[in-house]
């Protein structure tokens, strides 16, 4: 009787044991938490951007420089497997001569796997709406009211000098609502990565180029100075972004 009690009591020690490393096993399985970082690159056809630069060529043969480059991004989310989109950040300015502002989001976001990253290249109309960001940067980004009271504030303004008739002759690149229609852009990037802990980085490579060179090439003897009562070139503008954006994480 006291052998087969010590028999039991030593199987139900190994079982408790065992129980406890199984547990344990499956508890380090678990992704962990982890810093997730988005940020912006800047570019030219893969050349960094210098400012005041003319050196730069478009695919109608004009040579550019830039001399500003800001755009509103909004609604950035991730799309967790299993759970849906998780927002990160609500609005944020790309300033390139603010190298903070190419820090778009740090924070922690859970572990696990995730299948894309989504935002929108400027402001729907849920969030366009004048006076709705009283402080700067977006209160300096301000959209002329002449052109919509109901609306305000640009997606982008992309301005410099390109080697025209004149010489030197601006261009002006202003993407916004206008006339009561909006114009913004939503993307999603199929980039699959895993949060186990550690930082993730996702890079959003912006090709200033591109708003030039397709499906709409742009000539910039040609295209007014002024865009931004254009619904016509406002559509252009929107159909050459869809090449500008890129989406990479590691």
């Amino acid at each position: 009787m006291k052998n087969k009690l010590k028999l039991f009591s030593l199987l139900l020690v190994i079982g408790l044991v065992s129980s406890t490393v199984l547990t344990s096993c499956d508890d380090d399985d678990d992704p962990s938490d982890g810093t997730f970082r988005v940020v912006a690159n800047v570019h030219i056809d893969g050349q960094a951007v210098d400012l005041n630069d003319m050196k730069y060529v478009n695919a109608s043969g004009n040579t550019y420089s830039v001399v500003r480059f800001k755009a509103a991004l909004s609604k950035m989310r991730v799309n967790k497997s299993g759970v849906g989109d998780l927002m990160i950040d609500s609005e944020h300015l790309v300033d390139i001569t603010d190298p903070a502002s190419m820090t778009i989001y740090e924070g922690t976001i859970a572990g696990g796997d995730y299948e894309s990253v989504t935002f929108i290249f400027g402001l729907d109309s849920t969030m366009n709406i004048r006076g709705a960001y009283p402080n700067p940067p977006f209160s300096n980004f301000e959209w002329p009211m002449m052109l919509g009271a109901d609306v305000g504030y640009h997606y982008m303004q992309l301005d410099g000098f390109y080697d025209g008739s004149s010489g030197m002759d601006p261009y002006n690149t202003h993407a916004g609502p206008t006339q009561g229609v909006h114009y913004h852009s939503e993307y999603t990037f199929p980039v699959q990565f895993e949060i186990d802990g550690g930082t993730t980085t996702a890079t959003i490579d912006i090709n200033l180029n591109n708003f030039y060179n397709g499906p709409n090439a742009w000539d910039f003897s040609v295209v007014p100075t002024a865009i931004m009562p254009l619904p016509a070139w406002q559509v252009s503008l929107r159909e050459n972004a869809e090449d500008v954006f890129s989406v990479t994480v590691n």
